[in-house]
């Protein structure tokens, strides 16, 4: 019966109801168990499953892109399966991050980022974590933060960061004494 099932302890009352006497015999969820996984075992979560819960409370299996997700589609990605796309990204695994965005580890997976809204570029959150400054409003990079004009003491300068004409960045110099 039902309430033998429950009364094991690796079972814990997973079903409300049950069609059987297995554990994967549930006619209805527990409430600690909301989630139906088919055929008829319920379970806490369907994320560690490599699946979601759709409207329904049912247990379905993510896109094959998805490791783990929270939807159907291969942009509802919460980590990636393709180890050469490993970072993600708006839901998606990307081979890198695109600008405006920085590499990091939330959790075990590896995420894209936002940069701080006053840099291009960035290595980091912060205001101060900048790397490339937009071309308009903030074009100066001072101390990893880019600002409209160069603080006083100090004057812009072109600086090139690698051997390409985009690469360059005007960077905020203090004046040398005399």
């Amino acid at each position: 019966t039902c309430e033998e099932i429950q009364a094991q302890p690796e079972i814990a009352e997973s079903c409300a109801t049950c069609t059987g006497t297995l554990p994967s015999e549930c006619a209805t969820c527990a409430v600690a168990f909301p989630f139906l996984d088919a055929p008829s075992s319920c379970v806490g979560s369907c994320t560690p499953l490599a699946k979601y819960a759709n409207s329904a409370g049912a247990c379905i299996a993510c896109d094959p892109a998805c490791t783990t997700c929270n939807g159907p589609d291969g942009d509802d990605c919460l980590s990636c399966t393709d180890p050469s796309a490993s970072f993600l990204h708006g839901g998606s695994g990307v081979a890198s991050c695109p600008a405006g965005t920085f590499a990091e580890v939330v959790g075990t997976q590896g995420t894209c980022s936002s940069c701080h809204a006053n840099c291009e570029t960035c290595n980091g959150a912060l205001s101060t974590a900048c790397l490339r400054c937009p071309e308009t409003g903030t074009p100066y990079l001072d101390n990893g933060a880019c600002v409209s004009s160069c603080p006083v003491g100090k004057y812009a300068r072109t600086s090139s960061v690698s051997t390409s004409l985009a690469s360059e960045v005007m960077t905020c110099v203090a004046y040398s004494g005399s």
